[in-house]
């Protein structure tokens, strides 16, 4: 853990929050600041640990979860009430990394396991012992099936007590294809990915020096 905050979470009732800072690592190995945002649910001690990867489509860190949960842009936002409400725990880490590599999965997989390990640690917040799940549709379905795989040989003394990933591309090269080479309504999403990916890993995708001036 880096560091921590307390936050206002004057949109989510009932709940106290604040926003972790903490050590991860990114695909090549090196080490980066990640930054998850948790809420308690009021009056209900030890409560179970839900990681929600949000769907954040977008290249820009303003848009990550510890920013949209809190300016009406994170449409997943009135479902964390669900978890709340049911004496929940819920951490939504900014799973795209602090140069928001949207489309690198693996990167998500291993932000997720450490925020984990984060709010574990954070002693006042209680969640030490609690049982942990992740969830996440989309992208954030992408970021849960990582941590789910990478968890026992990146992060083997976690306990995950359930995983639940919705809504995954199963196939990018298949999606690719399928985009073929006139006008999509899905490119700028895939043209999208594809800089994130860049960002993640410029050696071996170095779509910027492909393109054209058109």
């Amino acid at each position: 853990v880096v560091r921590t905050r307390r936050i206002d979470t004057w949109m989510y009732a009932n709940s106290d929050g604040w926003q972790i800072a903490f050590r991860s690592t990114n695909s090549a190995g090196h080490p980066i600041v990640a930054v998850t945002t948790v809420l308690l649910p009021r009056g209900v001690a030890n409560p179970p640990l839900v990681s929600y990867q949000a769907i954040v489509n977008s290249l820009g860190t303003k848009c990550a979860p510890s920013h949209s949960l809190f300016n009406l842009e994170l449409q997943e936002s009135p479902g964390l009430y669900l978890g709340l409400q049911r004496g929940w725990a819920v951490s939504v880490p900014d799973h795209l990394g602090p140069t928001g590599a949207y489309g690198a999965a693996k990167l998500g997989g291993m932000i997720t396991l450490d925020s984990v390990r984060a709010v574990q640690r954070v002693a006042e917040l209680g969640l030490t012992h609690s049982p942990v799940a992740l969830a996440g549709y989309s992208g954030g379905g992408m970021a849960s099936a990582w941590a789910a795989a990478l968890a026992p040989t990146y992060a083997p003394e976690l306990k995950l007590d359930a995983v639940v990933a919705g809504g995954i591309p199963a196939d990018l090269e298949q999606m690719a294809l399928g985009l073929g080479f006139n006008p999509h309504p899905g490119f700028g999403l895939a043209f999208a990915a594809a800089i994130g990916l860049e960002r993640e890993y410029p050696l071996q995708l170095p779509i910027s020096s492909q393109l054209n001036e058109t």
